[in-house]
Order: C-alpha cells, then structure tokens, then sequence
C-alpha cells in the first residue's frame, strides 16, 4: 500500500488555487491536476514563457520643406521685419523653411539687406509682380510647399502655420490667406480697396465655383504640384497675377480653401493703382471666363514682346 505524503498535497491544492484566482492567469489545470508525485519521483515542469519581442519603433516623419517666396520691388525698410518674423524655429518639429527673395530690379537695398538676413536671392529685371512670381516658380528646389508672402510687411509671416496647417494635413491643395474674413488693421485697406475686393471675390465665387474669399491676396500657400502645373499658364506681368492664378487654379480643377488672417499698413508707399490696376484685373477675370488648360500652352516670357 503507497502512502501519500499529506504535506505535499496541501501544498500542492493550495498552489492549484493559488493560480487559478490571478487575474489574468493561463488555465493551467491540465498542469497540475495530477496527483502530486510520489517518494523519489520528478515531477514535470512546465517550460516559461519566452518574452514577447519588442516591437521596433517607427521612424519618425521627415519634415516637409517649404520655400517662401517674397517678390520685392524698394522694401528696404520692411525686408528684414519680414524675414526676421518667419517662425523657423517654432516650426522645425514639422517644417524645413528656406526663403527666397525675388529682387525686382529694385534701386535702393533690399537684396543686400535680404541676403544679410539669410534668404536666398534671385534678380527678377523686368517690372511687374508677375514676373516676379514666375522667376520664383522656377527656382523651387526641393520644396514640397510653396508660401507667398509680400515684402512689404503687410502680412504676419508668424500665422505660416496656419496657411500651411491645411496642406499638411491633405485638407486642400491651395491656401489663400483672407483679410476680408480675418482682421484688417484700421487705415491698412482705404474703403475703395475693400469694397473692390468684396465684389471681385464675389464675382470669382459665383463664376468660377471657387470657395475663396480674397481673391487679391498676396499671402498664398500651395503644394509643389499645383505651383509645377500652374506655371506654364501664367501670363499676367503685374498686379492682375493673383487673380490669374486664382481663376486658373479652379479651372486646373485644384482645391482652393481660405483661411482668415491680419492685415497691416504697409511701409513706404504702395505701387498700385487702384483704376489701372483694378481695370487690368477686371480685364483678367473677364478673359478667363472662357480660359480652358491646353497641351498647347507654354510659358510666357514677357522679354520676346519687348
């Protein structure tokens, strides 16, 4: 007759109970409900279980490159405000910014102060706004957004974050940035500027079927794509290029949304002509009315119609 140890088997029941009670345990009944081993016998071991692996972590997202692009035409004494109020710094975890200064054969010192400042300088000679965009256009780099800000310390270079914020996010293609839905600095915008805005942007809406509401903005925002397909339809060498680019935007079929921003009296005195420059934009809009994308388009070159 084989007599069982009673010590053991206390042991043993409380040890089954013991596990069975922790939360979380793996059933291990078919481990223990054996009987307790006999005198001089080894009982089985149950292997451990070997840790799970670590899970390698994910890289981390590159920053996105971003150029600003600052057309300028005699802002020497605005160029360094606006360079110097460009967030580089608060936006380095998500951006990698350069800025380009276009100099518009101006006479006094902005490229020298703008290449103190540490921009990049490209000579744009032949006058106009427009010319200088396009010179711009084509000297992007590797950047995948593309911002536009004037040089004239009208625009906050600090809210970049919220133009570029709807393209990082793929919310949108285009950004403009509106002063008629955000905040206009009193004496910054005389009332004939505004109410010819309101109605130009109003026109833009209703015939183009575009959900913007500044169309002469100069704070833009796009992707490098859109700017790459955009550029060999631009025609417009002063101020009506804003609203070339806008209109021809929406019948490229890209996505344009408006973001409200501030609005500052600029310093020195403004270039443009509210009748001559608002009659060539009128002209511009009415013209592209009927403005479809072709093969056959190519770049303008104002020079060969010199």
């Amino acid at each position: 007759m084989v007599t069982v140890d009673t010590t053991v088997s206390e042991s043993f029941e409380k040890r089954r109970h013991d596990l069975r009670i922790m939360p979380g345990a793996p059933d291990v009944s078919q481990l223990i409900d054996s009987p307790p081993p006999r005198n001089g016998a080894t009982a089985d071991v149950a292997p451990a279980l070997a840790p799970e692996p670590m899970q390698p972590q994910a890289a981390s997202t590159p920053c996105k490159k971003v150029l600003i692009i600052i057309p300028c035409f005699n802002e020497e004494s605005s160029i360094a405000d606006v360079i110097d109020g460009i967030p580089k710094d608060g936006l380095a975890h998500t951006y990698d910014i350069d800025v380009l200064v276009i100099d518009n054969n101006s006479s006094d010192n902005t490229a020298a102060i703008a290449k103190q400042m540490g921009a990049r300088l490209v000579h744009e000679p032949l006058q106009g706004k427009g010319n200088a965009i396009r010179t711009a256009f084509r000297n992007l780099g590797d950047a995948d957004y593309v911002v536009m800000l004037d040089g004239d310390n009208t625009y906050r270079p600090e809210e970049l974050g919220r133009v570029l914020e709807p393209l990082n996010s793929g919310f949108c293609d285009v950004v403009i940035g509106s002063r008629l839905c955000g905040r206009i600095e009193d004496g910054s915008m005389t009332m004939l500027n505004r109410v010819g805005n309101w109605i130009y942007s109003h026109l833009v809406r209703y015939s183009y079927h575009v959900n913007v509401t500044d169309v002469l903005t100069g704070y833009f925002a796009w992707k490098r794509e859109v700017v790459e397909g955009l550029l060999p339809h631009l025609q417009a060498e002063g101020f009506a290029i804003e609203m070339e680019m806008i209109t021809k935007m929406a019948r490229l079929g890209n996505d344009i949304y408006s973001v409200p921003i501030s609005y500052h009296s600029r310093d020195g005195e403004s270039t443009l002509s509210p009748l001559i420059d608002g009659a060539r934009i009128f002209k511009t809009y009415v013209a592209n009315l009927r403005w479809r994308p072709t093969v056959l388009d190519a770049p303008h070159d104002a020079r060969r119609d010199r």
